[in-house]
């Protein structure tokens, strides 16, 4: 009896590709968000283990660095069409926004526990149904009223049980404001330009801004930091691949509560790397601001998450 030959690599990648779509697009968008929640963990652990070496602005201007290197060849396969974009001012403020959102959540991850600064940026839905009740007139039904206090007690819980607040937390809560703002301008891009010419907009602009500062800050880094420095730029990148494949192939209601498996990640990540243990105000806080956020979720706002983080 002849023995059946192993499958080639090539024939067991197709079996895979196979397999794969044949999952339920919600099945797939749910874990493209996993990956994207563990590229953004991954971002945070590596900022906390050189944050104390090297500055946040540095960091951040590192970041967008690699950022453009992984968009213009992307890009330059279009031809020159491909860099063109209808809203420059939309890309130019984004980009601003970005940095200083960037910085105040790497500053603020150099100070605080990892699982305290990812569940704080979990506000950002919350500060979107405000800024859509200020700006563009939708109505705020009683229930995301109840929601959006809710998440915004939690923030007090977890970052002012003894009366205190720390710059830090206050950074990192300014950074996910910043955010949700960044998110209206995509929104408002997203139909005429994709997310390859905003994350190329996103980043050189952060570059442009930040290469004065950076230098003011500058540290050459060892060769270890410059490692971690590029692997920051790659969970970056990957982050936002795929967000950006999550909320394309499934649907936002049903795979965005999916982002907040980075709460389990970074909490085991703090424990293992950084001996951080939360307290039971941190559970307690952040119980109500994921409720909060998955009632958010639920209520269909119009807003979708950034893909940008």
């Amino acid at each position: 009896m002849s023995e059946v030959p192993a499958p080639t690599g090539a024939a067991l990648w197709a079996r895979l590709l196979t397999a794969w779509s044949a999952l339920p697009p919600n099945t797939r968008g749910a874990l493209f968000m996993v990956c994207g929640a563990i590229s953004a963990t991954l971002m945070f652990t590596t900022v906390k283990l050189i944050g104390g070496r090297i500055d946040s602005v540095q960091i951040v201007f590192v970041r967008a660095l690699f950022g453009i290197a992984v968009a213009v060849p992307v890009l330059m396969r279009r031809g020159g069409r491909g860099f063109r974009t209808g809203h420059l001012r939309l890309q130019v403020g984004t980009g601003v926004l970005g940095a200083i959102a960037l910085i105040g959540t790497f500053f603020a991850l150099t100070r605080l526990e990892l699982a305290g600064v990812t569940v704080v940026m979990f506000t950002r839905p919350m500060f979107l149904l405000l800024l859509a009740m200020l700006f563009l007139g939708e109505a705020m039904r009683a229930g995301r009223w109840l929601a959006t206090l809710m998440g915004f007690v939690g923030v007090l819980v977890i970052v002012k049980p003894a009366g205190i607040v720390e710059v830090a937390a206050l950074a990192v809560i300014m950074s996910a404001l910043v955010s949700a703002v960044m998110v209206v301008f995509i929104k408002k891009m997203a139909a005429a330009d994709g997310p390859d010419i905003q994350l190329f907009y996103f980043n050189l602009t952060m570059a442009v801004v930040l290469i004065v500062p950076s230098v003011v800050v500058w540290t050459t880094p060892s060769w270890a930091d410059l490692g971690l420095l590029l692997l920051v730029g790659v969970f970056g990148a990957a982050n936002a691949t795929f967000n950006v494949f999550a909320l394309r192939v499934g649907e936002a209601t049903a795979v965005s509560p999916f982002d907040y498996t980075r709460l389990i990640f970074a909490t085991l990540i703090g424990f293992l790397l950084f001996s951080e243990i939360p307290d039971s105000w941190f559970w307690l806080g952040a119980a109500m601001i994921v409720a909060a956020n998955l009632y958010i979720v639920r209520s269909r706002p119009k807003f979708k998450p950034n893909a940008v983080e």
